[in-house]
């Protein structure tokens, strides 16, 4: 997707600008324990990944590969203090960096 999006510039009257994608993603059930979460629950950890993603300079896609949680209440703790977890390495992330945006020379 990061591919995808960011190769082609869009037109815009007579100017090309480069268009990137920020995605946030996580798998499921959650490694190592192999937690299970609601639906609810992995739709708001894709969109903390996603905000993570946007803060760390947009253009590229996180995930959250793995937590220390073993139970419901661990997980809602990572949750309510994501970054801290991060740093605390409770959370595991992967990032996918996207293209350099391209720029269309022919519209200028």
């Amino acid at each position: 997707m990061l591919q995808g999006v960011g190769a082609y510039p869009v037109g815009v009257g007579d100017r090309a600008l480069g268009v990137t994608v920020s995605v946030g993603f996580a798998r499921f059930p959650l490694p190592p324990a192999g937690l299970a979460v609601s639906w609810e629950q992995a739709l708001n950890l894709a969109d903390i990944a996603l905000y993570t993603a946007k803060s760390r300079g947009r253009n590229r896609a996180i995930g959250i590969a793995a937590s220390t949680a073993t139970d419901a209440e661990a997980l809602h703790a990572v949750e309510a203090h994501f970054d801290a977890a991060v740093l605390e390495g409770r959370v595991t992330l992967v990032q996918v960096p996207g293209p350099t945006a391209a720029v269309d020379t022919r519209a200028a």
